[in-house]
């Protein structure tokens, strides 16, 4: 009658080879991620498969050994640039036969790069403003839009942090639009341009797409500008009498706001 001890494991006793480069879009974290049936996970059984061998005195001990941690040195893209990986590693709930030494640490350094996360840009609906003489966007009261409200105008599917579907709501990614009709004359299938940037230390995270182009830059084409109707009123006449039946002071005058329009297009051709 006898007994087997378990075998000790120290620091640099398992041979894991080199692991294979990790890859992941991005997700506002650090931790690696394997695609597995089509599906990026961070399950540690799933990250394992990066390590291509658990080797302990020419034994294969894999299944005595799990994934502990696995974490990116940085959570951003950095532009594509490989960066590195740390795995850690623990006995496994099915070890029988060892036991780390004193002190022992089970890790493994690897490499990963981080890619973009696409971004659907969703223009809401199409604006429509009457003629003013500019090219400014404007509300259904017939304010300028600006400022944050350019934001309105648009969806960032997937980025925004109240986002309920967002993997990376806790982001606090922001983001800035600007828009501009490309000219002033009034007409239908009129030209929007819209551009949006994301803040300086999210815009390397994503990539951004409307209508399966990429970039922040881009254009629709179902605007109006609606023709501007202009009332002219004559203030009222009066003269002294003289046989005849002309009036030399017929004043015509227009809105405050159809004036500033008129004035525009042409300089002091109308009076309020």
């Amino acid at each position: 009658k006898g007994t087997i001890d378990k075998a000790t494991i120290n620091t640099g006793d398992i041979d894991f080879g080199t692991p294979a480069q990790a890859t992941k879009t991005y997700d506002g974290t650090t931790k690696v991620k394997k695609t597995v049936g089509g599906v990026e996970s961070a399950d540690k059984e799933a990250v394992k498969g990066y390590i291509p061998q658990f080797m302990w005195n020419g034994h294969d001990i894999s299944d005595s050994v799990d994934v502990d941690t696995a974490e990116y040195d940085n959570k951003d893209v950095n532009g594509g640039a490989v960066q590195n990986v740390k795995y850690t590693f623990k006995l496994s709930d099915n070890n029988k036969n060892f036991k780390l030494g004193t002190g022992a640490k089970l890790e493994k350094r690897g490499t990963g790069i981080i890619t973009k996360r696409d971004v659907n840009v969703t223009v809401k609906n199409p604006l429509t403003k009457q003629y003013d003489a500019g090219t400014a966007v404007k509300d259904a009261s017939g304010n300028v839009i600006t400022g944050a409200a350019l934001n309105d105008l648009i969806t960032l599917d997937g980025l925004t942090k109240d986002d309920d579907a967002a993997v990376t709501k806790k982001d606090n990614a922001t983001y800035t639009t600007t828009a501009v009709y490309t000219d002033k004359n009034a007409g239908t299938g009129k030209q929007v341009d819209y551009t949006v940037n994301l803040d300086a230390a999210s815009a390397g995270n994503y990539n951004l797409k409307y209508n399966g182009g990429s970039g922040n830059a881009f254009s629709t084409n179902d605007n109006t500008i609606a023709k501007r109707t202009v009332k002219v009123d004559f203030k009222k006449v009066s003269k002294t009498y003289d046989t005849t039946t002309a009036n030399p002071n017929i004043t015509g005058f227009v809105s405050d706001a159809d004036a500033e329009v008129l004035n525009t297009d042409h300089a002091n051709i109308a009076q309020a």
